[in-house]
Order: structure tokens, then sequence, then C-alpha cells
């Protein structure tokens, strides 16, 4: 009988089940290592962002003689009815936006329609927020018309909360450098905050919030809804909100207090222009950062 050596032998069942195996393993590996340098980048620029935010608020700062306030409804430093990003535009490179909304009369609250609403500005967005630029969506019973509307991560810090106002960044401030008497190393101007799917708090635009900017252009490090407020009726009244994850992420109270889409944290703009991720185990240490003459010193390092 001939035998022939050539017949090439396949695999058996068991073979490939193990192949299988490996490649699945090598394969979620792959994954998740594209996912954590993915993370890695957009952590790096949302802080390169914030630092760019640091430089035009000095900028300001050296123009004006003050801080920009959070909120403002009138043009003594800026445009009436807007918050402090708004002022800052011509500085983060967006000086086209800038001019076009000096030279176009906004009517508010009632001009819905107005351009500014729902156009996007990429300096205010941190990438790993992956819901936030898009457009929210602000139902109609709030005033009278639903319309959409392009918000933002990055919120000026008014202190402790809305009510204290002992922050550097709240409506009508008129905070110098000279009052930072913590130092500026140990004071925090503005906090990254995601957002969830059904909130449409943080315009960059108009930040009326509550009225005075309240969780539009500004939040406090441990803030709260005032009690007797509209709105809004799955989050207690009066119950403080610290620095922290929101579970689940589209919690509809997630927009009262400060928190990222960054694991463990999130990123800090200081007064002295540099930028620290703060762990969410150091909420405590944010409140004392929080204040701007409050006396208290914290190591953040």
């Amino acid at each position: 009988m001939l035998i022939n050596n050539n017949l090439k032998k396949g695999f058996t069942i068991i073979e490939l089940l193990v192949v299988i195996c490996v490649i699945g393993i090598l394969g979620g590996l792959t994954l998740a290592g594209v996912q954590k340098v993915r993370g890695l980048a957009n952590n790096i620029s949302c802080q390169n962002k914030l630092r760019q935010i640091g430089l035009a608020i000095a900028s300001f700062h050296g123009t004006y003689g003050v801080y920009p306030p959070a909120w403002q409804s009138d043009s003594r430093k800026g445009i009436s009815q807007t918050g402090w990003r708004v002022n800052l535009l011509p500085l983060l490179g967006e000086a086209n936006m800038y001019q076009k909304i000096v030279s176009t009369k906004y009517d508010w609250p009632t001009d819905i329609k107005y351009f500014a609403l729902s156009s996007k500005i990429d300096a205010y967005i941190c990438p790993s927020d992956s819901g936030t630029g898009i457009l929210a969506t602000v139902p109609a019973d709030y005033l009278g018309m639903s319309f959409k509307l392009s918000i933002s991560n990055y919120f000026g810090i008014s202190g402790t909360n809305h009510i204290a106002k002992n922050g550097v960044l709240f409506g009508g401030s008129t905070v110098r450098i000279s009052d930072i008497l913590d130092g500026t190393s140990n004071t925090v101007l503005v906090g990254e905050k995601g957002l969830g799917k059904e909130t449409f708090f943080g315009s960059w635009f108009t930040s009326f919030g509550y009225g005075n900017g309240e969780f539009d252009a500004t939040n406090g490090v441990k803030d709260f809804l005032p009690k007797g407020s509209g709105g809004f009726p799955q989050c207690q009244k009066g119950l403080l909100f610290p620095f922290q994850q929101p579970s689940p992420f589209d919690s509809p109270c997630s927009f009262i207090h400060f928190w990222s889409f960054h694991k463990g944290g999130g990123n800090f703009l200081f007064a002295d222009g540099s930028v620290k991720f703060i762990s969410y185990s150091g909420s405590d240490n944010l409140v004392n950062l929080s204040t701007h003459s409050g006396g208290e010193i914290e190591n953040i390092n």
C-alpha cells in the first residue's frame, strides 16, 4: 500500500476553540489598551483647554482689573444677559463669534432663535463627554417654547455654594487678584462638569440659570437646589451635592454638582493658571479650595 505523506492534517475542534479563545483574549486586551490611551489623551486635551481658559481669564483681569463676572445683567464689562464665557471668546480664538454677538441684538429671554444659543464652541467642551456640545433640548414649559441650546463642560466656581458667593466667579462678581488672600495656588477658578442627557443647564452663552448664573455659568463645589424652586422634582431641594460621581450618569440631578467622565475625579483650574486633577476622595479639600479668602490651606499635589 502506498501512503501519501503529503496529506495535510486539519485542526481539531479543540484546537479551533483554543485559537478562537486566544484571539478573543488578545482582542479584548487590545481594545482595553486603546480605550485607556484614548482616555488619557482626552484628559490631557481637557487640561489643555482649561489652561487656555486660565490664560484668557488672566488677560481679562489684566485689561479690566477684575476677574470676569460669571453672569451680568448689564454691559459694563462685556455683553449684557450673558456669562463669563462670552467675554473670553476673543481670547480663545473666537473673535469672529464675539464680534457677531456684539453686532447682533439679543432680546433676552424671548429671542430663543438667537444664533449663539445653538452655536458650538469647542474651547468649552471636554472631549471625554460625548453628550456635551451637541444641542440640548430645552422643554417648552421653561420659556413657553422648546428650543435648542449648546452647552459647556467648564463652569466658574462661585464658592462653597451659590448663595455663599465666597469664590471668585459668581454673578456680578468684581473680585481682584489682590482679594485672593488664600493664595492663587490655593484657590480654584473653574471646574469641569459632565452633563446628563436630559440636562439643559450649562449654556455657554446666556448662562442665566436660576437668576444669577447658578448652574449655567457657575457652581458651588457643594451646592444645592433652593427650597421652593421650580422643576426637577426628582432632586431633593436643599440637599447638598458634593463633588462626586453621579449614579447613573444620566441622573437628572447631576447638573447640581461638579463631576466628570474621567475616571476617579475631574480637572480644576487654579487662580495661578495651573490645572490639577482632583479625585472624588478630595471632595472636602475642594470645599476649602473654593473660597478666595477663607484662610484654608490645602495641599492637592
